[in-house]
């Protein structure tokens, strides 16, 4: 009776397994396609990452791009619990102004969007709200240097948003 158990046990064991972890383990892959070849740019491939810690879940991708001296690091992710009552606080209404580091929320084409620049060292982040609902949230990032204002601003918005915004949407259920 136990061989025969097992010869049943084991693989439905494997495939429930890889049916529950099977959507995690891609989705981060998923989200590498919202981080294209850039016309000038020279880029490795995107990598991503999915970690499951304590009930918190963060999946992301990020690719590096570089041209001469400028560097932009862009970066999708989702997160839930932990770091989901974060997000909303970071998009509230504000404009700060200090010598020549700015930073301000905006919307823009139906996201909230907060800008962070220091002028002095042409560096600085920006970083867009996809999507945020019960505990869970999603942003669109890019960390830039030896990049304007608003060059780094412009580059951000030639990265698909909209697209970026249905697929964490989804991953988000």
């Amino acid at each position: 009776m136990k061989p025969s158990f097992r010869l049943f046990f084991i693989p439905v064991t494997a495939i429930l397994y890889i049916a529950f972890f099977a959507s995690t383990l891609l989705a981060g892959d998923s989200l590498k396609g919202f981080l294209p070849d850039l016309d000038g740019w020279q880029a490795e491939e995107a990598q991503d990452m999915n970690m499951n810690m304590n009930g918190m879940q963060m999946i992301n991708a990020v690719r590096v791009y570089e041209k001469g001296d400028q560097t932009v690091t862009a970066t999708v992710m989702v997160s839930s619990t932990g770091m989901g009552s974060m997000g909303m606080a970071g998009f509230q209404q504000m404009s700060m102004e200090q010598g020549q580091v700015k930073v301000k929320t905006s919307e823009m084409d139906g996201f909230k969007v907060l800008e962070a620049h220091d002028g002095g060292e042409k560096a600085g982040t920006i970083t867009v709200l996809l999507s945020e609902s019960q505990g869970k949230s999603a942003i669109f990032s890019i960390a830039y240097e030896g990049i304007s204002g608003d060059d780094s601003l412009a580059l951000a918005k030639g990265f698909d948003w909209k697209g970026m915004e249905k697929a964490v949407k989804s991953l988000m259920k």
